[in-house]
């Protein structure tokens, strides 16, 4: 159905601009980038009585370049105005593998510019938070998130909600600016790949709307506000997906201080309680803040996340928390060359839920403490 839908779509822009007079075949550019990192990581758990980590070590140390990619971007310029074109965005995983990440086609004109493929929702490009005035990977929205180990957490532990599945088959609008101001929605028919973190159900027919403003007061402060929302069918026994997010950034004389919020209440959430292992979720939030500075080729950020899931089981109530702060850096040594590294360090707190199938209540805080060194190559 969903892929149905798309090609129906797509046909259909094809044929509304079949009128076009052609031009010159699109031209190709190339950019990306190529990042190696250095990775030193401490988990403790207060349950267990002595140090845990995913890999039954009490810290570890590795490398990988699984935040290197390459952009293929094509675009030309119809006779009559009409812009068109695309992108196939391949990315590094873990392993020294490649994947696809963005791949779709785009029409633009005086009228926005559609996007049909795989791509982001408008509200995931559009909204920003406290991490937007971040450096290196971005802190705790950045590539520690992929080390974190949270003994079955429920409430998240980076800025986001529900739905954000990244890079699925969509159709994206995104308006003309007017004096600052842009909109844009997303709709994605289906995709089972949404699912929830306490039922596999996934959500359907997802709708995605956001807005951005963005200006400047006197001569040096700039300011950028952003909102999103989305809805979703939920899967069986599971609710629907309602959420929404709001952020932006103010920056001046080489500081930047940026600030979000996110709400998805019981959002893919098992309808019915099951046992003592499986949470009916009844609210679920985060917020962040960070400030950044730079000067010349140096920048330096300090920020904060919070997150909070709170709902019961069988067995009573459970509260789930996260806090993460992080401080980062990086210098320019030459052009398209940097240099980063950044320290992050996170409690999660698991209080009333029971995660695990031995029927043991694990009411944990697990401690994570991850620095983060490279290189990156930009071009």
């Amino acid at each position: 159905m969903r892929k149905t839908l798309l090609a129906t779509s797509a046909i259909a822009g094809a044929s509304l601009f079949a009128t076009a007079a052609h031009a010159a075949s699109p031209e190709l550019s190339i950019t990306g980038s190529l990042e190696y990192q250095y990775h030193f990581f401490d988990v403790n758990t207060t349950d267990a009585g002595s140090d845990v980590q995913k890999n039954g070590n009490g810290h570890a140390l590795s490398a990988d370049n699984s935040s290197s990619e390459i952009q293929f971007d094509f675009s030309a310029t119809a006779d009559n105005g009409l812009t068109y074109g695309g992108r196939y965005d391949m990315r590094m995983i873990n392993g020294g593998s490649t994947t696809a990440d963005e791949a779709y086609i785009y029409f633009t004109g005086g009228w926005g510019r559609v996007h049909i493929g795989d791509d982001d929702t408008y509200s995931d490009n559009a909204v920003i938070g406290g991490y937007a005035a971040l450096t290196a990977t971005g802190g705790y929205d950045g590539d520690a998130t992929r080390y974190w180990d949270t003994n079955g957490l429920v409430s998240r532990t980076g800025p986001g909600t529900g739905g954000l599945a990244d890079d699925e088959s969509r159709i994206v609008y995104y308006s003309p600016n007017f004096s600052g101001f842009e909109f844009g929605a997303s709709f994605t028919p289906d995709d089972s790949e949404f699912t929830s973190t306490t039922n596999p159900g996934g959500y359907d027919n997802q709708v995605d709307v956001g807005v951005q403003w963005g200006g400047t007061f006197g001569d040096n402060v700039a300011v950028k506000l952003t909102a999103g929302a989305r809805y979703a069918e939920g899967g069986e026994n599971q609710e629907d997906l309602g959420a929404f997010e709001t952020g932006g950034t103010v920056g001046f004389g080489g500081f930047t201080v940026g600030a979000g919020f996110g709400w998805e209440g019981d959002s893919g959430s098992n309808e019915n309680l099951i046992d003592a292992g499986d949470a009916k979720i009844d609210d679920k939030y985060y917020m962040d803040f960070a400030v950044g500075y730079s000067a010349g080729p140096l920048a330096v950020g300090a920020g904060v996340f919070y997150s909070e899931a709170d709902g019961e089981t069988t067995a009573g109530s459970a509260t789930h928390e996260t806090i993460i702060y992080s401080l980062t850096s990086q210098y320019t040594l030459a052009e398209g060359l940097a240099a980063f590294a950044e320290l992050n360090y996170g409690e999660f707190d698991n209080d009333g839920l029971n995660t695990n199938s031995d029927g043991v209540d694990r009411g944990s805080k697990v401690d994570n403490t991850g620095i983060l060194v490279g290189t990156k190559i930009s071009f």
